[in-house]
């Protein structure tokens, strides 16, 4: 273990003193980071990591990946190269036999993204003359009662950025303690998903949502699902985890913040810390108009906790036995 802790020390500091403005620390988490990758001159991608306390020697660093055109999110990988890209980096560090493996990953990705750009950038541009053919029909209530920025500034993840507040309604658009539908052609039947209990805190609703999943495939299913949901699709963040074994014994994992930055990144601590296998979480949050600092993360990962434990995700609370996690 002290190995383990004298790498990561001696990784984080060479990869800040290469990438210099490009490595920006977490403020909350010494053990997480991010790099940010140029790509072109439009296009720029980020990885997000966090050391688990058995990296180098057992375990591969957690990661988030994400791409921006102009500054602005937006979503390159389809499943099947995001499945791709995940063996290659697990693959890259099973090779290094317990060696560090992040410049080694984000030298990789920079190579990638840079040549499927063309084609990328293709993808993108049918994709929105389709969205153009099809505008969704979107309605919901906005209370914009939340203007005082007083100069905040929001990389820090402990400040909240100001957010238009988003109605929740419980006795409206509700669903059931668990769902199951067919969606698509690939898959005819989907994972059942079940939904937690509300749990309210200055105005802000936080409600988990859980599904056992087996594959990347059925993890987008899922999301399609949960996000059809009126009252889920108007929610202020979704944030999403998941924590898959595929069929070479090899954990495929990844995250996404939807706009409350490193919250992902936690959900997803929370799976690898409670050894949840085979799981997709995601935890719906309506911003009630008054800030939270910290306690929102909290919130989310207890709500999500609370639903993982119910479902047996989670082998041993307060020294009990549960169900054992689920595989």
């Amino acid at each position: 273990m002290e190995d383990d802790e004298n790498a990561r020390e001696e990784e984080k500091l060479a990869l800040s003193a290469i990438y210099q403005d490009a490595f920006i620390p977490s403020l909350r988490d010494f053990s997480s980071f991010t790099i940010t990758l140029p790509i072109s001159e439009s296009w720029s991608a980020s990885m997000s990591i966090t050391f688990p306390d058995d990296y180098p020697s057992k375990s591969p660093p957690l990661y988030s990946i994400k791409t921006f055109y102009r500054d602005n999110e937006q979503a390159l990988l389809s499943v099947s190269e995001k499945e791709t890209l995940q063996n290659k980096l697990l693959k890259m560090f099973a090779d290094m036999n317990g060696q560090v493996i992040v410049y080694e990953w984000v030298e990789y990705l920079k190579l990638y993204f840079q040549e499927h750009m063309v084609n990328f950038e293709t993808k993108i541009s049918i994709q929105k003359k389709e969205e153009e053919e099809v505008q969704p029909n979107q309605s919901f209530s906005i209370i914009d009662n939340d203007n005082d920025t007083n100069g905040d500034t929001w990389s820090n993840p402990n400040i909240e950025k100001p957010e238009h507040e988003y109605q929740y309604e419980a006795s409206k658009d509700s669903f059931t303690k668990s769902d199951s539908r067919s969606i698509g052609s690939e898959s005819p039947i989907m994972p059942t998903i079940y939904h937690g209990s509300a749990v309210t805190e200055k105005r802000s609703v936080f409600i988990a949502h859980l599904a056992a999943v087996k594959s990347l495939h059925e993890v987008e299913l899922v999301k399609t699902l949960l996000l059809q949901e009126k009252k889920i699709s108007r929610a202020t963040h979704n944030i999403t985890a998941y924590r898959i074994q595929n069929g070479q014994g090899n954990i495929i994992m990844d995250n996404d913040d939807d706009g409350e930055t490193n919250a992902g990144g936690r959900l997803a601590h929370l799976l690898h810390i409670v050894k949840a296998i085979n799981v997709f979480v995601m935890v719906s949050r309506w911003y009630g108009g008054i800030k939270l600092g910290p306690d929102r993360f909290r919130l989310i990962n207890s709500t999500a906790r609370d639903l993982l434990q119910e479902h047996g995700y989670i082998k041993e609370v307060d020294g009990r036995k549960g169900k054992g996690h689920r595989k």
